[in-house]
C-alpha cells in the first residue's frame, strides 16, 4: 500500500462518495486523504506534495480553475485530475488545461476505469520526478545556473513534448520539431563541441522555445511554428554552426561533417520518429475520445 506521506488526495463535496472513493482505493492498495471543499483542501495541501489529486471540476464557492491553478504554480509535480458531468465547451475546455490540469475524466465512469486513468497519472507523476533531474551542461560562462542555460534531458523533453502538443492541439496552433544528430561518440572534443552548439541555439531560439538532449545531440521544440518558420530556422542554424570560428579547426571536422538537422511540423508532416508520433497519437486519442463523450452527453 501507499504510505501516508505518499497517499493521494481527493477533493469532493460529496461526503457519502468520499467513503465510496476510500474503499475504492483502499482496496487497490491506495492511501487516500480527503477534503469535502476547497477550503477544507488548503490545509492539507499547505502541509504537504501530493502525488496525485482528484477532484470534482465544479466546487461550490471558491472558483475551482483558479485554486487549481494556484495549487500547480507551488507543486508542479502534482497529477492534478478532474471529474464532471457537465458538458465542456470549448472555451472552457482550453481554460480547464491552461490551469495545469492534466487530465479530464467525464462522468459516468466505471470504479475500473477510474483507477486506470489514476495509476496512468501516477506512473506519469513518477517518471515526471525522475526526469525533473534536468541535464545541464557546464557552458563557456561558469555561472550557469540561470533558467536561460538549461537543457531538458531526454525524458523531460518528451514531457515537454507531450505539454506543448496538447497546447498545440488546444489552440490549433503548429508545432515544429528540430532534431539534431551528432556523431562522434568517445571523442574528447565533443563535449566542448556540445557546450558551443548548446550556446549558439540558445541565442537563435525564443524565450518559449524548448531546448532538450535527444539521442546524443539536441531536440528544439518551436510553438507557433509552421513549415516554413521551422525551414527557416533550420537554415539559420546550420549557417550560424558554419560560421562559427571555434567550429572551423581541424579537430571538429568530422562533428560538423557528420551533424544533421532534421525538422517536423505537426500537423502538416507525418513521418516523425516513432518515439514522438506514439506521443502524437495518444494526445489525439485523448482529444478524441473526449469530443466523443462531449457529443454523447450533449445528447
Amino acid at each position: 500500500m501507499v504510505g501516508v506521506e505518499h497517499a493521494l488526495l481527493l477533493v469532493d463535496p460529496y461526503k457519502n462518495l468520499l467513503s465510496a472513493y476510500r474503499l475504492l482505493f483502499e482496496q487497490a492498495g491506495l492511501a487516500l486523504e480527503t477534503a469535502a471543499s476547497l477550503r477544507e483542501a488548503r490545509t492539507p495541501l499547505a502541509q504537504k506534495d501530493y502525488p496525485l489529486i482528484l477532484a470534482e471540476l465544479d466546487m461550490p464557492g471558491e472558483e475551482s480553475l483558479h485554486f487549481w491553478k494556484e495549487i500547480k504554480t507551488k507543486a508542479p509535480e502534482s497529477y492534478l485530475i478532474l471529474l464532471t458531468d457537465t458538458v465542456v465547451d470549448e472555451e472552457k475546455y482550453e481554460r480547464i488545461f491552461d490551469a495545469g490540469v492534466d487530465d479530464l475524466i467525464l462522468k459516468p465512469f466505471s470504479p475500473a476505469k477510474l483507477l486506470v486513468q489514476v495509476r496512468r497519472g501516477l506512473r506519469q507523476r513518477l517518471s515526471t520526478r525522475q526526469a525533473d533531474k534536468k541535464y545541464v551542461l557546464p557552458l563557456l560562462d561558469p555561472v550557469s545556473g540561470s533558467l536561460e542555460r538549461i537543457i531538458y534531458n531526454g525524458d523531460y523533453f518528451k514531457r515537454r513534448f507531450r505539454q506543448e502538443l496538447k497546447r498545440a492541439r488546444r489552440h490549433r496552433d503548429p508545432l515544429s520539431l528540430l532534431l539534431i544528430k551528432i556523431s562522434g561518440e568517445g571523442r574528447e572534443e565533443k563535449d566542448y563541441f556540445l557546450r558551443e552548439l548548446a550556446e549558439l541555439i540558445r541565442r537563435l531560439i525564443r524565450e518559449d522555445d524548448v531546448i532538450g538532449r535527444e539521442n546524443g545531440g539536441f531536440g528544439i521544440l518551436l510553438y507557433k511554428t509552421d513549415q516554413n518558420g521551422s525551414k527557416r530556422m533550420k537554415i539559420r542554424l546550420a549557417q550560424t554552426i558554419r560560421n562559427h570560428r571555434p567550429f572551423r579547426e581541424d579537430s571538429f571536422h568530422f562533428l560538423i561533417k557528420s551533424l544533421k538537422i532534421q525538422m517536423y511540423t505537426i500537423p502538416d508532416q507525418k513521418k516523425i520518429p516513432r518515439k514522438f508520433s506514439t506521443i502524437v497519437g495518444d494526445i489525439d486519442r485523448e482529444i478524441s475520445s473526449i469530443m466523443i463523450s462531449h457529443l454523447v452527453n450533449s445528447n
